[in-house]
């Protein structure tokens, strides 16, 4: 759980970021403007058991899969380029908000659920069923975000596990985000 001057901080780190994704600038302050507050108390989960499943979840942990994604593209000098790291990381599974009126997740009003099985948050029955990831490109072309080939991948990408029937390479921006992700998701597990 984070306090409010966390999210509130957190957030505005967001938005410095947004501002330094370059042509694509004005969609995210568009973008921003839209969600405002929705964006920064957004759940980045539904359960306890998994990371970000309080206000602020999905702020904090993209901007955690950013400062790890970096790393990873610095230490094993990967060569993908910053912007299309930042860009990624900024908007990865932003599908959560839900869509532009109406919330993914609802908080979960059931103290059973809460206390018994850790369900801080329900999905919203009537909203059409999309996978994040799905959400989050359907959201994103609604705002007008044009994504090369490579963002494309590593936003539909994250969060699923190679196939080893479909073995094709994910591309290095996918690989990389997609670990970042993995890497933070363990050590927000670990706590």
């Amino acid at each position: 759980m984070l306090e409010l001057e966390q999210v509130t901080e957190n957030f505005n780190s967001y938005m410095d970021l947004c501002t330094k994704v370059g042509k694509r600038k004005d969609v995210a302050n568009t973008f921003i403007d839209h969600f405002g507050e929705r964006l920064a108390a957004c759940p980045a989960s539904t359960k306890k058991s998994y990371s970000g499943a309080y206000p602020g979840g999905l702020i904090e942990a993209n901007l955690n899969i950013l400062k790890c994604a970096l790393k990873i593209n610095s230490v094993f000098e990967l060569g993908v380029k910053k912007s299309s790291i930042l860009f990624c990381c900024l908007f990865r599974n932003i599908g959560m908000l839900g869509t532009k009126d109406d919330e993914l997740l609802i908080e979960q009003e059931s103290e059973w659920h809460r206390d018994k099985l850790g369900e801080m948050y329900k999905y919203n029955k009537g909203l059409e069923f999309m996978t994040p990831a799905d959400r989050t490109i359907f959201l994103m072309q609604e705002f007008g975000f044009v994504l090369s080939h490579d963002e494309y991948l590593a936003l539909r990408l994250t969060g699923t596990k190679p196939n080893e029937e479909y073995s094709m390479s994910e591309g290095k921006l996918a690989f990389i985000i997609s670990t970042a992700s993995r890497i933070v998701t363990f050590e927000s597990e670990k706590r």
